[in-house]
């Protein structure tokens, strides 16, 4: 029984340690297209989590926007278990001029993919582009579409 408990808490550990390893958005960034300088945004960004599904509005894949829409880099900052903040995921977003913008996903051939897949794989998604969701046209859309 005793051996039994010691699993269990053991096991619990492993699962806490797993998921505390898990951060909160607390800064997305977006950088390049016609932007001057980067916009550093720190507000109503907790939904933007890699780990999650709500910055994308569903997980079928898009056509490649045209190429000449701007294209901005979003970095995504959590904070980690020991208050730590880091990077840990990065995607493209063009914004659309007729409604809702499009996410790319680093894949193999792009210089984001290391570091994208070391937080997160997403097995058939990575290098594709989807639908931005309501709340990243809110929170990020509005602020390059909007200058």
């Amino acid at each position: 029984m005793r051996l039994r408990v010691t699993a269990l808490i053991a096991t619990g550990l492993v699962l806490a340690a797993g998921l505390s390893a898990k951060g909160t958005t607390v800064e997305l960034v977006v950088s390049g297209g016609d932007l001057r300088a980067p916009i550093e945004i720190t507000r109503e960004v907790q939904f933007a989590n890699p780990w999650g599904d709500a910055f994308v509005h569903s997980w079928i894949a898009i056509p490649e926007p045209p190429a000449d829409r701007q294209r901005y880099a979003v970095d995504f900052y959590e904070e980690l278990g020991n208050r730590e903040v880091k990077r840990m995921y990065v995607v493209e977003y063009a914004p659309s001029p007729f409604g809702r913008g499009a996410i790319h996903l680093p894949g193999p051939g792009d210089a984001q993919y290391r570091l994208n897949i070391s937080t997160i794989y997403r097995n058939g998604e990575d290098g594709r582009w989807f639908p931005a969701s309501d709340d990243w046209e809110r929170v990020v859309g509005s602020r390059v579409s909007g200058r």
